[in-house]
């Protein structure tokens, strides 16, 4: 069990890591382990592709949405991060 905990510790601190830039979508800033586990309870309903895609399209547009307020050249910097 203790190599499970050392596990999600160092997957926790990666995507510490990841979601700590900037440019990282904002929509999905807390994903952790924790959150991660919790998607298992979503596997009883079926995930569409077009369910999908609407979430990733609606993160991608609020982050958009959020650097171009910020930024003049919003979009170079969005997919530089991609």
């Amino acid at each position: 069990m203790d190599g499970d905990q050392d596990s999600l510790d160092e997957l926790d601190a990666a995507l510490s890591e990841l979601t700590s830039d900037p440019n990282f979508p904002q929509g999905l800033k807390h994903m952790s382990s924790a959150t991660l586990g919790e998607a298992r309870y979503f596997s009883t309903l079926p995930m569409r592709d077009a369910y999908l895609k609407a979430v990733l399209e609606a993160t991608i547009e609020m982050d958009l949405d959020e650097l171009h307020q910020t930024k003049t050249n919003y979009l170079d910097v969005y997919l530089r991060c991609v």
